[in-house]
C-alpha cells in the first residue's frame, strides 16, 4: 500500500508534469501562433506600406512626367514663338535691306545722272561759243594774212583741244598728264590768239608722277580760262599766268596753283558790270559742284581756295587759285 501510495503520488506527479508540459506546449504553441500572427500582420502591414509607397512613387512619377511633358510643350511653344519671331524679323530685315538697296541704287542712279549732267554741262562750258568764235576768228585772221603755216598749226591745236575735251568728258577720272596736255594746248592757242598780251609758265615738280595720278577731268582748265578772261584780258598791257603742280609735304595731296597778275576779282567784276559784251564763264561754278560730288563719291577732300593778290601799295595785282587734291 505504501508503495502503491508512492506510486500514486509519483504517477500524479508525472501526470502533473505531463499536464504542465502539455500546458506549456500549448502555451508555447499559443505564443508561437500569436507571434506568427503578429509577424504575418507585420508582414502584411509592411507589404501594404510598400504598396502604398510604390503607389505614391508611381503617382509622383506620373505627376513628374506630366510636369515634364507640360514643360517640354511649353518650351516647344516658346521656342516656336522665338523661331517664328526670328523668321519674321529676318524676313523684315531682308525686306528692309532690299528696300535700302533699292533706295541706294536709286540714289546712285540719280547721283550718276547728276554727275553726267554736270560733266555734260561742264563740257558745254569749256566749249563755249565765245571761245570757239575767237578760235575761228584767229584762224580767219591767219588765212587772210596768208599765214597758212600759223593757220594750219592753230587748226591742228584746236582740233586736238576739242578732241581732248570730248575724251575727258567721257571719263570720271583722267591721268594728270592728260589734263596737263589739255592745259598746254589751251594756253598755246590763247597765246597765239593774244600774241604778246599773254605769257605763261607751267611748272611741274620732278617728283610728281603725272602718268600715275588720277584727277577729275577738266579740273584745271576753267580756272586758267577764268584767269585769262577776267584777269589778263581786262589788263591793257596783257599779263602773265603761272601754273605750278607740286606735292604737299606729307605726299598725300597734290597742290595745283594758278596765279595771274591780272586786275583782280573786284576790278574784273566792275568791268564786267559796265561791259556790253560779257564773257559768261560758268566753268568755275560748275567745277565747284563737280568737286563736291567727286568728294562725296570717292571720299576725298578736294579743296579750292581763291585769293586776291595785292602789291606793296595795297592795290589788286592778280589772283591766286589753289587746288588741294587727294592723290589717287
Amino acid at each position: 500500500m505504501k508503495t502503491y501510495k508512492q506510486y500514486v503520488v509519483y504517477r500524479d506527479s508525472a501526470d502533473n508534469l505531463q499536464k504542465d508540459r502539455e500546458y506549456k506546449q500549448h502555451e508555447l504553441a499559443f505564443e508561437y501562433s500569436k507571434k506568427q500572427d503578429s509577424l504575418n500582420y507585420a508582414e502584411k502591414l509592411q507589404r501594404k506600406e510598400i504598396a502604398q509607397v510604390r503607389a505614391a512613387a508611381a503617382n509622383k512619377l506620373k505627376q513628374q512626367s506630366l510636369y515634364v511633358i507640360v514643360g517640354i510643350v511649353l518650351l516647344l511653344f516658346i521656342a516656336s514663338y522665338f523661331v517664328f519671331r526670328a523668321r519674321i524679323q529676318k524676313i523684315g530685315f531682308k525686306n528692309q535691306l532690299a528696300n535700302e538697296k533699292a533706295q541706294l541704287e536709286l540714289k546712285q542712279a540719280l547721283f550718276e545722272k547728276k554727275v553726267n549732267d554736270l560733266t555734260l554741262t561742264s563740257l558745254k562750258a569749256q566749249m563755249n561759243p565765245h571761245f570757239i568764235f575767237n578760235c575761228l576768228n584767229s584762224i580767219k585772221f591767219y588765212v587772210e594774212n596768208n599765214e597758212t603755216d600759223a593757220a594750219s598749226l592753230y587748226i591742228t591745236k584746236f582740233s586736238k583741244l576739242i578732241r581732248s575735251i570730248l575724251d575727258s568728258a567721257r571719263s570720271e577720272k583722267i591721268m594728270l598728264s592728260e589734263e596737263i596736255e589739255l592745259i598746254k594746248l589751251y594756253l598755246e592757242m590763247e597765246g597765239m590768239r593774244l600774241k604778246h598780251r599773254l605769257s605763261y609758265e607751267l611748272v611741274v615738280d620732278d617728283n610728281i608722277e603725272c602718268d600715275f595720278i588720277e584727277i577729275p577731268p577738266l579740273l584745271i582748265q576753267p580756272y586758267v580760262e577764268n584767269a585769262i578772261w577776267h584777269g589778263i584780258m581786262n589788263k591793257g598791257e596783257g599779263g602773265f599766268i603761272k601754273l605750278t603742280i607740286s606735292a604737299a609735304p606729307d605726299q598725300k595731296y597734290l597742290v595745283i596753283k594758278i596765279t595771274d597778275n591780272g586786275v583782280g576779282r573786284k576790278r574784273s567784276a566792275e568791268i564786267k558790270s559796265n561791259s556790253f559784251l560779257q564773257h559768261a564763264s560758268h566753268g568755275t561754278k560748275l567745277n565747284n559742284e563737280r568737286i563736291e560730288i567727286f568728294n562725296a563719291k570717292y571720299k576725298t577732300n578736294t579743296e579750292v581756295t581763291i585769293t586776291d593778290l595785292y602789291d606793296v601799295s595795297n592795290q589788286p595785282c592778280g589772283t591766286s587759285v589753289t587746288i588741294k587734291l587727294l592723290t589717287t
